[in-house]
């Protein structure tokens, strides 16, 4: 697992690849246990960057302690900005997340251990391409940190039945002390801040 201590600018990151680059339809999940699930800033999970500051998407825990998925198009603009309820998980527990986006119908849909809680309405779209890093645990533009612990993210082409593993930060067997470690699905994932 990688250990995130809540410093702004604490992160770890993996370079762009034409794998990162899901335009259609997407699931992002995360299997996670934060010290918090209500934070005092929007916990960044996963998100890509179309270009450095301004993620193409992103699943966030939200400071109402619900997920929020972010999904922007190439001219920058929101197609989703869409968060379920609160979750209303304890602090410290481990739970698997995820949020999907249906590039075809703007459909949002949020799930706490493969059981969905809720779905929002978004407009429909391609998502952002560009040449940004996959960031877990943090933001490159953001000052807020994740404090808690990642066990693994992943990211999906896709929703349902359908979708297609395309990148897996997954740090094991992450040694503490490495600065860096390739993932099961090839990406070399290089720890930013503290």
């Amino acid at each position: 697992y990688a250990r995130f201590d809540g410093v702004a600018g604490t992160y770890v990151s993996t370079p762009d690849s034409a794998a990162n680059r899901i335009t259609g339809s997407i699931t992002m999940e995360v299997d996670v246990a934060p010290d918090t699930w209500v934070p005092t800033g929007n916990d960044r999970l996963v998100e890509y960057n179309r270009i450095v500051g301004s993620a193409a998407y992103s699943l966030i825990i939200n400071t109402a302690g619900g997920l929020l998925v972010q999904i922007r198009n190439d001219a920058g603009v929101l197609l989703a900005n869409t968060f379920s309820v609160a979750t209303g998980l304890v602090a410290g527990s481990r739970h698997t997340v995820a949020g999907t986006y249906n590039a075809l119908t703007g459909e949002v849909e949020f799930f706490v251990d493969g059981s969905s809680i809720g779905t929002g309405v978004a407009t429909a779209g391609t998502i952002a391409t560009g040449t940004g890093d996959i960031v877990v645990g943090g933001s490159v533009k953001n000052s807020t940190s994740l404090e808690g612990i990642i066990y693994s993210a992943k990211l999906y082409n896709g929703v349902g039945a359908s979708k297609v593993l395309v990148n897996n930060f997954y740090p094991q067997p992450y040694l503490q002390g490495d600065t860096n470690f390739t993932s099961v699905t090839g990406e070399l994932w290089t720890l930013q801040g503290n």
